[in-house]
């Protein structure tokens, strides 16, 4: 078991141990979503010893643990901290990890495919990622702002002219138009990324911030992709966000409990089953939802065909709602 990083797109994969001998090695599969991967090799006469897995739902804030890396290509290398969080949402703009454990022990780069002992020695994650001292704000507004300093006026306006027929356009005030709409659009996009709750691997500049992959899902993963080569996941086709203290108190729910749909994607298994924008989602196969981690890790376990019962509420009203999950736009 490795991070799909590591393999992807490689043309040969060789595996080292830790007696000096080296193997070549087949990619069985990787998952896109977790950055996992397994890989298959031929021991030969080579004794290797599995490492034991433990429950990572049993890991909680203060538990002690050990990183297991190749920081900086130093093999072998050992750090130790504790658990600072479980349950974390990380990703990007496009896509978000949830689940994570957050961990205090260093991880550097050479460590991702590394392991997360507990106090017993027991695997209860894979090295995944850290922050970077990066901002993912300024950085946003550098796209932007190349984006507007690259743009070729002269040929937009050319364009936006023939377009209505030569009729004649006034450059300066609608060069001035576009600008204050990207303008807005920028402050837009960096107001939701502060208060969204998505980190990303390259947000925000912090020490002691790192994650790892929870076992538990590792060997879900890792037992589909020995199997097929692939993950198979479920597709219900909504987008969510958590609820204020106005709404919930409107919908008469308690803090912690629900989230209300944003997005319902056209012909997808949500919308199939009537669910509806500014529904709320209570709770999945009678499993309670409260964040984001919890609606993806619920939905996440299924399979493309399943069908999920929802409890949804919509105003003042509690609505039952099935649902047969479909695959997500794109994948095969």
């Amino acid at each position: 078991m490795t991070v799909g990083s590591a393999v992807r797109g490689a043309r040969k994969v060789e595996v080292f141990a830790p007696d000096g001998n080296d193997f070549t090695a087949e990619t069985v599969g990787w998952d896109d979503v977790t950055n996992l991967a397994v890989v298959r090799f031929d021991p030969g006469d080579s004794k290797f010893v599995p490492a034991r897995f433990g429950d990572s739902d049993r890991a909680r804030a203060g538990s002690f643990v050990l990183a297991l890396g190749n920081p900086f290509g130093l093999e072998g290398s050992v750090s130790n901290g504790i658990v600072s969080g479980v349950k974390r949402s990380v990703g990007g703009m496009v896509q978000s990890m949830t689940g994570m454990l957050q961990v205090t022990a260093p991880i550097n780069p050479g460590d991702a495919g590394g392991l997360l002992l507990d106090s017993r020695g027991d695997v209860i994650g894979i090295l995944a990622s850290t922050f970077q001292r990066a901002s993912a704000y300024e950085d946003l507004e550098s796209v932007f702002d190349k984006f507007l300093e690259g743009f070729d006026w002269e040929k937009f306006l050319e364009e936006a002219k023939q377009k209505k027929d030569g009729q004649d356009l006034l450059p300066k005030d609608l060069k001035d138009l576009v600008e204050k709409l990207m303008e807005k659009r920028k402050k837009a996009l960096l107001k939701s990324r502060r208060n969204d709750g998505l980190f990303s691997a390259q947000q925000l500049g912090a020490e002691g911030i790192n994650f790892a992959i929870p076992s538990n899902l590792v060997l879900r993963i890792a037992g589909e992709l020995k199997a097929s080569g692939k993950v198979d996941r479920g597709y219900l086709g909504i987008g969510v966000v958590p609820l204020d203290n106005a709404l919930r108190k409107h919908v008469g729910l308690p803090p912690g409990r629900g989230l209300l749909v944003t997005v319902v994607a056209p012909d997808s298994a949500a919308a199939q089953s009537g669910i509806q924008l500014y529904d709320v989602i209570l709770e999945v196969d009678g499993k309670p939802v409260s964040d984001l981690s919890s609606l993806t890790e619920l939905i996440g376990g299924h399979k493309q065909g399943d069908s999920v019962a929802l409890k949804i509420r919509r105003g003042q009203e509690d609505k039952d709602v099935s649902a047969v999950l479909g695959n997500k736009p794109g994948k095969k």
